[in-house]
Formats: structure tokens, C-alpha cells, sequence
């Protein structure tokens, strides 16, 4: 549980400030090409995905964990060398791309947040509205109703920025959760049917 923890703060953190930064990029050079974006986009994708593969190596005691990482690992890095490869082919639709990456997020948030619930959380409620927001901004970046790209970019750039305020609301909720009563309860409730169930699996 405590590794599982941990690794959701690394995800959070990391998330923010790559939703942050590039907004941030995004609103200040308005003009900035497509292609540009889709190198920055493609080089956080393998910053990630390099990232988790390490952790993978670096904690394969934590089975599932690291398998987890491993894999997604390996999505993230293969997604972003394709995006650096193909350039010209992801760029025709980049913004498509960016709206399902945010609604996609929200609806991983929204399962966060009802997590968060079954802890004990007492902000879940927050991070659960926040989630459905950020979702619907995700749902209106593919629907694209707006006629000018720049203001697609600057709608796209600001949907970023929120994602990023919701994963540091995250991070804000999963640091407080070791103060919370009802967390140590579960998380040793996990830790003995882990152990049973490596007991069952291997008996000495």
C-alpha cells in the first residue's frame, strides 16, 4: 500500500508540472507551430515513459507494481518516439489527441477521487467535481467547436493548466492520507491478505 501510495504521488507530481509547463508554453507563444508542440509533447511522453521503466528495475520487489510501470512504461516511450518519428503524421490531428489525453485523465481522476472515498478521504468530494470538469474539457477539446486554431490552442492550453491544478490537488489528498485513521486500517487489511495470499501461493 505504501509503495502504491508513493508511486501515485510520483504520477501526480509529474503530471502537474508537465500539464503546467506546457500550457503555460502554450498561452504565452500562442503562435508557436504544431510541429513544435508535437516534439515537446513527444520528448514529455519518453521523459516518462523512461522514467517509469527505471522504477520498474529499480523496485521489482513490488510485483505488481512494477509490472505495472514496466508496461506503461513502455507505452508512454514507444508513443513518444513514434510521435517524435512521425511528426508530420501526428500534427494532423494533435488537438485530438490532447482532448482524449485530458478526458481520459479526468475519467482516471474520477476513479481517484471515489478511491479517495472508500479511504475515508475527507476531500474526495472535491477532487471528484474537479474530475468531472476536467473531463468535460477533455469531451469539448474533441468535439473542437471553435472555428480559429489559435483558439483551439488557447482552450487546449487552458485545459492543460487545470489538469494540472487537479493533479496537484492529487498529490495534495495523497499526502494527507497517512494522517488518516481509516488508511492504516485498510492498508493492513491489504498487507495481511498480500501475505496470506503469498503464503497460499507458496507455503514453507
Amino acid at each position: 500500500m505504501k509503495e502504491l501510495i508513493k508511486s501515485m504521488k510520483l504520477g501526480a507530481l509529474i503530471s502537474a508540472i508537465v500539464s503546467i509547463a506546457l500550457g503555460i508554453v502554450m498561452i504565452v507563444f500562442p503562435e508557436i507551430s504544431g510541429k513544435v508542440i508535437c516534439y515537446i509533447f513527444g520528448a514529455i511522453l519518453l521523459l516518462i515513459g523512461i522514467v517509469r521503466i527505471v522504477r520498474h528495475v529499480e523496485n521489482r520487489e513490488a510485483y505488481l507494481l512494477s509490472r505495472s510501470d514496466l508496461i506503461t512504461g513502455l507505452i508512454f516511450f514507444g508513443l513518444g518516439l513514434f510521435t517524435l518519428l512521425k511528426v508530420d503524421s501526428v500534427i494532423a490531428f494533435l488537438f485530438y489527441i490532447f482532448g482524449f489525453f485530458i478526458m481520459v485523465t479526468g475519467i482516471i481522476s474520477i476513479q481517484n477521487s471515489l478511491d479517495l472515498k472508500r479511504l475515508g478521504h475527507m476531500r474526495w468530494i472535491v477532487l471528484f467535481i474537479m474530475s468531472v470538469l476536467d473531463t468535460a474539457l477533455g469531451l469539448v477539446v474533441l468535439l473542437n467547436p471553435f472555428k480559429a486554431a489559435a483558439a483551439t490552442m488557447i482552450f487546449v492550453a487552458i485545459s492543460l493548466l487545470y489538469y494540472g491544478v487537479v493533479c496537484l490537488w492529487t498529490l495534495f489528498c495523497l499526502i494527507r492520507l497517512p494522517r488518516n485513521a481509516k488508511v492504516t486500517e485498510v492498508e493492513y487489511e491489504m498487507i495481511e491478505d498480500s501475505d496470506n495470499g503469498d503464503d497460499s501461493v507458496n507455503p514453507e
